[in-house]
């Protein structure tokens, strides 16, 4: 959700609110020496995802603006139609108008557009452009659409990533305000010089790769889909062709080389043909296995376009030397997502969260979606500006519990940093409310060895089920287990008196409720259980009563010789039962209990928090 930035005590990024994952940048001028960097983050609820990196650029290579500066043109209308009726000279586009006009008097204070247009002249390399606006925009370069965001909308920060060879370029804003407040600002940096993409691209006005290409260019990726349009740079939208090349480092394994074209392509890998499918043809994928045993390894793409629409695609993952280490598994059920899966024994789960898990060799979180389709949703996964995936993902179309499903493997080059990250996306069998929103798709993200394994042994459920391991069935109670009632001198409880109920009926005819609060506040109930136990180590149960216990989110602390231990229990998915908490060693002293308080993160006043019964049993 949030996040915020600080360097040297001076903020660069605030971004402190509730929100889908976002990125933000921001621009600082250092001296040099030692900086101080400090990120703060929050997470609220569902999908968790912090990064932060940065570029650096010499003051001296900062991009030039001519004094002119921008020829803006100021409409009275959200559409840029009809006559300006302003036109003037921006030195930057950098603008907060806030609720007001632009030119008081002259441009309205809402319901209106601008156009800002400026040729500059910049050295060939990769370039960042960042836009920010409240509300639409959209950038083009020399024609070529790079951000797109024509909304209405709050203050949002878009980029956009392309090579320029050189030279004199056209960079054309354009914007809207709706209502409200108003802003508008551009910025850019040059990430590398002339060699700073990783596929060197040649393209040819013609379908046999003869002759002078016409243009030569360093690209990220091969993943186009010019549709009925030409590639640009003075190549034809018909009968044109290309070749990309790279040398990278792959370690030794089996690989799967996934090739989709429209029309013809091929694939070299160490100069060895792999994939051929040099015709005429709609969108085919092509797919080849392939042993790399050298390196660096020498690819090479080979592609032409007839006629109709235009596409190439290449991406590659790891199928062979990456295997699951676990052996052993345990069952995880989320009655909130509605799902059942094993998982890796080892792993254990957030303090934090009770649906992200985690260990020396994985981790998994789920989440939920929506959207048009699962395509787009695997699409915006994997063309996110920070490439969670690498810049050539695979994605795979498969069937999970008899439902439609999206496997995102990651390619060779994603980040250390996300432990081999992958995605299994899933259709609801019918659509799920979550947190009082209701999704059509299931999110899992896990490392990537344990996808599979969790794919073969998913499976929906409904509500009837604990967040968290599922908890073992208990039966006779042992000898060897202590309980601490509500109504024993070993429970007590603090907060505003008046909020606390009572009830004859649960464990031993009695149990206590009160309603939810949302947030921490001064007089929150609270209820502590503290057990009379010798040293050793204990499975700890809650008991649910069938009533009083509505709440999806009751937030249990385990106090241990470890320390504290946070479990998230939906009561009202598991009336009448004992659930686990884990098993966990204990001192024997004061600092054994268990808590719960009425603090959920619901609604407030909108759920019934339960303290009945919580047992220890010897392991």
């Amino acid at each position: 959700d949030g996040g915020r930035l600080f360097v040297n005590g001076q903020t660069v990024i605030d971004a402190w609110s509730d929100q889908r994952i976002a990125t933000y940048t921001g621009d600082i001028t250092l001296a040099g020496g030692p900086v101080t960097i400090q990120m703060e983050y929050y997470e609220r609820t569902l999908g968790a995802y912090a990064i932060l990196g940065w570029d650096w650029r010499p003051a001296a290579q900062a991009p030039p603006q001519p004094s002119i500066g921008w020829r803006a043109e100021y409409y009275n209308n959200r559409d840029l139609s009809g006559d300006p009726v302003l036109v003037r000279n921006d030195a930057a586009i950098n603008f907060d108008w806030g609720r007001g006009s632009p030119d008081p008097g002259t441009v309205n204070v809402d319901n209106f557009s601008v156009r800002w247009t400026q040729r500059l002249n910049l050295p060939a390399g990769n370039y960042r452009f960042t836009t920010t606006a409240d509300d639409g925009v959209r950038l083009a370069i020399d024609d070529r659409l790079l951000i797109d965001n024509w909304r209405q909308q709050p203050r949002t920060t878009n980029t956009g990533e392309i090579y320029l060879p050189g030279g004199s370029v056209n960079v054309v804003m354009t914007y809207f305000d709706a209502g409200d407040h108003a802003i508008a600002q551009l910025d850019w940096v040059q990430l590398s010089g002339q060699s700073g993409g990783s596929w060197r691209g040649q393209y040819f006005n013609n379908r046999d790769l003869s002759g002078d290409p016409e243009a030569v260019l360093d690209e990220r990726a091969i993943d186009f889909d010019w549709g009925y349009d030409a590639p640009g740079l003075g190549i034809g939208r018909d009968n044109f062709s290309a070749r990309w090349t790279r040398s990278l480092d792959l370690a030794p394994g089996r690989y799967r080389f996934s090739m989709s074209v429209d029309d013809g392509g091929r694939l070299f890998v160490n100069d060895r043909l792999v994939i051929d499918g040099w015709r005429d043809q709609p969108l085919r994928t092509y797919t080849a296995e392939v042993e790399i045993t050298e390196s660096p390894t020498r690819l090479r793409m080979e592609y032409y376009e007839g006629n109709g629409e235009a596409a190439a695609r290449l991406a590659w993952t790891l199928v062979g030397g990456i295997e699951p280490v676990e052996t052993d598994w345990k069952t995880f059920r989320s009655s909130r997502f509605g799902v059942e899966f094993e998982y890796p024994a080892s792993w254990q789960p957030s303090p934090d969260d009770a649906e992200r898990y985690s260990g020396s060799n994985g981790f998994f979180v789920l989440n939920a979606s929506s959207g048009a389709t699962l395509d787009d949703f695997a699409d915006s996964e994997i063309n996110h500006p920070l490439r969670p995936y690498g810049v050539n993902p695979q994605v795979i179309p498969m069937t999970v519990a008899g439902q439609d499903a999206r496997l995102i493997l990651p390619s060779t080059n994603q980040s250390s940093e996300l432990r081999q990250q992958s995605a299994l996306v899933v259709r609801y069998p019918k659509p799920r409310q979550v947190s009082s929103t209701t999704y059509e798709f299931f999110v899992l993200y896990t490392s990537q060895p344990y996808v599979r394994h969790m794919a073969d042994s998913l499976k929906f459920v409904e509500g009837n089920g604990a967040t968290g391991p599922l908890p073992t069935p208990t039966g006779t109670l042992p000898a060897n287990a202590v309980i601490v009632d509500d109504a024993d001198s070993g429970f007590t409880r603090g907060g505003a008196e008046d909020g606390w109920r009572t009830e004859t009926e649960g464990t031993n005819g009695s149990l206590t409720w009160s309603l939810n609060s949302e947030r921490a506040l001064a007089d929150y109930n609270w209820g502590r259980w503290n057990p009379k136990l010798r040293p050793g180590r204990y499975e700890v149960f809650v008991y649910i009563p069938e009533r009083f216990s509505t709440t999806e989110r009751a937030r249990y602390w385990v106090s241990h010789s470890g320390g504290l231990t946070l479990r998230l229990v939906d009561q009202a998915a598991n009336s009448n039962r004992w659930v686990s908490l884990g098993t966990f060693n204990f001192s024997g002293g004061e600092r054994d209990y268990v808590s719960l308080a009425d603090v959920t993160f619901e609604p407030d006043q909108s759920r019934l928090v339960a303290w009945d019964a919580v047992k220890w049993e010897e392991r």
